[in-house]
């Protein structure tokens, strides 16, 4: 019983409730320009405050941009070079070692359900298919639709 109460719940009262006017309070969120930081410590507070009072030369350096430096960081061009050791074709190649081969892209062997006396004494009705048999008829169909059409599938699978 309180199972089936909490159920209920859930999808009566609570889903509801969390979903009332979800488009609006979205927009709500996403329009607000400037995210929210983290509350810093008071010990911080007070840190920062002290050092703004006593050398505010520093404070400012902090948020002015200085011309000579970016300047000299338009200047600066990196290039980058291989060592003379090297080899650009060796270190493109997998290393390939028959004891430990890569795993590669392999497709599952179909296997049947159940064990497999149980699947050998169950027979399809005619004009039924199992799951597996219809996988098999599509993918036939898909690999040669002009000579396996539905007319001569049917007839082989009746």
């Amino acid at each position: 019983m309180g199972q089936t109460f909490t159920k209920l719940r859930g999808s009566l009262i609570t889903r509801p409730l969390q979903r009332y006017n979800i488009e609006s309070r979205t927009e709500k969120l996403l329009a607000e320009n400037e995210p929210v930081r983290a509350p810093k410590f008071q010990s911080d507070k007070e840190l920062l405050e002290a050092l703004r009072r006593e050398r505010p030369e520093i404070a400012e350096a902090a948020v002015k941009q200085d011309p000579v430096l970016l300047s000299r960081l338009e200047k600066v061009y990196v290039t980058s070079e291989d060592p003379d050791t090297y080899d650009v074709d060796n270190n493109r190649k997998l290393s390939v070692n028959p004891d430990r081969p890569m795993p590669g892209k392999f497709v599952r062997s179909q296997t049947k359900p159940g064990f497999t006396e149980a699947s050998q004494l169950v027979t399809m009705r005619t004009g039924f298919a199992s799951l597996s048999t219809l996988q098999t008829l599509m993918e036939r169909y898909a690999k040669n639709p002009s000579a396996e059409t539905a007319q001569t599938l049917a007839a082989q699978y009746k």
